[in-house]
This record gives C-alpha cells, structure tokens and sequence, in this order.
C-alpha cells in the first residue's frame, strides 16, 4: 500500500465555504478561488510580480487580464480539490491588494 503521508490535504467544501468568508473579493468556481481586480494598464506588472513574490506554488496560479481591464486570478488545480496552501496563498495576495505585502526584491 502506497504512503499517502506525503500528499497535501484536500479541503471539504465546507472547509472552502467557511473561508471563503475570510476572503473578501475571492469566489469559488468549481474547484478554482478566483478573484478578479479592475487594474490600470500601467499598474498589471508591478501588481503581478508582487503576487508572485508571495506565490509558493506556481503551478496552482494562473493570472491574466479579461477584456482589457480586469486582472483575474485563480488559484488551484483544476480537477482536483483546493488544498490549504490555495487558502493561505489566496490570503498572502490579499495582503499585497492591500499595499501591505512584503517586498522581496533586491535592491
């Protein structure tokens, strides 16, 4: 029997609801948190590149920009459930939505 020990928890969907609450401005959809942010044409790199400052994962984010003025994230991994690190993850890019985030560019 293979050790599953390794492999991160998956949430229930209460658990997802529940923090969702947390969230303000992130929404379920299917098995995605998505968030979506009008964003100045000029202001979309330094707002990616912060985000990917406090992204763990790669492979669990997708960012793009919907009809030129929307900047959509989404977080998770497609067919599978959301995990906690998608929560936590969601939480730390709130935090530079906010202009409180940390820097951790080089000067």
């Amino acid at each position: 029997m293979a050790d599953d020990t390794s492999r991160p928890a998956e949430l229930q969907d209460d658990q997802v609801d529940q923090a969702l609450a947390a969230l303000p401005g992130w929404e379920r959809s299917g098995v995605m948190l998505v968030r979506h942010i009008p964003v100045p044409r000029d202001s979309r790199d330094a707002l990616e590149e912060g985000i990917r400052n406090v992204v763990n994962d790669e492979s669990r984010i997708q960012m793009q920009v919907v009809d030129d003025e929307v900047f959509t994230i989404s977080l998770g991994d497609g067919p599978n459930r959301l995990k906690p690190e998608d929560l936590e993850t969601a939480a730390r890019i709130d935090t530079v939505l906010s202009g409180s985030g940390t820097d951790r560019g080089t000067t």
